[in-house]
Parts: structure tokens; sequence; C-alpha cells
């Protein structure tokens, strides 16, 4: 099948990855890329391309970064409560 989708296409599909260097600030206020697809805890968004593990979008987590209200310990402790909250 590949075949048939590189004739299709004129060239073989390649998955561009980030460099880590982009988004590697973002680790600690819940953002990672991935091959996921979740929902945001910040704002509910449904996002793709996220890790299994993220708790935010790109966007949300930028905000949280640029805002810096919290330590990234905080940040790991707060997420990790939220993530394991019993409803």
């Amino acid at each position: 099948m590949s075949g048939e989708l590189t004739k299709a296409v004129g060239a073989p599909l390649e998955r561009r990855v980030r460099p880590r260097s982009e988004w590697e600030h973002l680790l600690p206020y819940g953002y990672a890329p991935g091959r996921y697809m979740g929902a945001c805890l910040t704002c509910g968004a449904v996002c793709i391309d996220l890790d299994k593990r993220a708790a935010s979008c790109r966007p949300c987590a930028e905000a949280k970064y640029a805002a810096r209200d919290f330590t990234p310990a905080e940040l790991v402790l707060m997420n990790e409560a939220y993530r394991y909250r019993k409803d």
C-alpha cells in the first residue's frame, strides 16, 4: 500500500519531527508533542499531535510559560494532582 501512496503523492510521506529545542521549555507546563490526540486540561480543546502524557495544548502551555505564574516544580505537582484526582 505504501507504494501506491508514494505513486499518488509523488514522493514518500515523511513525518516531520520538531527539534526538541522548539518545545522543551514547555515540558513543565504540560505540553509535549507526540502521536496522540487528547483534550487540553486547561482550555478543553481537543488537540492532535500530543504526547500521551501531555496535559496542555501548545497555546495554553505557551501562555503559562509567558505568564510564569508558577515554578516548574509547582506545575508538575499540580498536573499530577489534576491527572489523578477522583471526581
